[in-house]
């Protein structure tokens, strides 16, 4: 069933349509129409400085989808804060959607594998996640050591390339794009939000994805006052910033 239909007996003036309509179609068809509706829903729902985090086992792919909604939220760092919890948890995010919405409303999606477990995550390791992420939104973010499981196979780099990082202040006219092209390793996702968040730039909205063993990945930022950073010399240093750190081949002892 298309969006569309679900949302038939909706006013144009409803919240749910509008979050909708901001929604990029390429989202919109990588999620089940159902599930993007009961999502924004619950988000639209929400009082003011509220969130919900839902987690899920994924079946089809063996893998554990992570949703997270906030609401006119004063909480700074939202991307960063995800993802440690998620590392605290010692979850690989094989990609991420994030967007804010009216400028009111933030939805973030993760696809994780836990390599703790072989099959399906039993329901207290699905509340576990769940209590990590609610933790480093509500708190400080701890130092991480990521521990991951020994008997893990190993994915060996068909081919190490230099990092690549681009700035792109043009093509947006309220926020500046950053794209990261490295070679995937253990904390990499979490060192590269780490250093926006040090800069002090939020991700408005990101795409997130692994190939192999390399990651692609895409941050639309503002600075924390929710403004379009014009300042070059700030936007060479983040570059560089980032670019060190997507060449450091970053361990498991990286911590926020």
């Amino acid at each position: 069933m298309e969006i569309s239909s679900l949302l038939a007996d909706a006013d144009d003036s409803d919240p749910l349509v509008r979050l909708v309509a901001g929604l990029p179609r390429g989202f919109l068809r990588s999620y089940e129409p159902k599930r993007v509706v009961e999502e924004l829903t619950e988000l639209t729902n929400l009082p003011r400085g509220g969130q919900f985090i839902a987690v899920q086992w994924q079946t089809d792919t063996s893998t554990i989808s992570v949703t997270v909604g906030l609401r006119d939220s004063s909480i700074s760092g939202v991307f960063h804060r995800i993802a440690a919890g998620l590392a605290s948890q010692r979850l690989e995010i094989l990609s991420a959607d994030i967007h804010t919405l009216d400028d009111e409303y933030l939805i973030d999606h993760f696809c994780v594998i836990d390599r703790d477990f072989v099959g399906p995550a039993p329901e207290g390791r699905l509340s576990e996640i769940s209590k990590a992420v609610e933790s480093c939104l509500e708190n400080e973010v701890p130092s991480i050591r990521r521990r991951w499981n020994p008997l893990a196979s190993e994915i060996q780099a068909a081919a190490v390339l230099p990092p690549r990082v681009q700035v792109d202040n043009d093509s947006s006219v309220d926020g500046t794009i950053i794209e990261v092209f490295a070679e995937d390793s253990d904390g990499l996702l979490l060192a590269l939000s780490r250093t926006l968040y040090e800069h002090q730039f939020s991700v408005r909205s990101a795409k997130i994805s692994t190939y192999l063993d390399q990651i692609v990945d895409a941050f639309h930022v503002v600075d924390f006052d929710g403004a379009k950073v014009e300042d070059s010399e700030r936007l060479a240093t983040i570059r560089r910033a980032l670019k060190e750190v997507a060449g450091s081949g970053v361990d498991s002892h990286a911590s926020p």
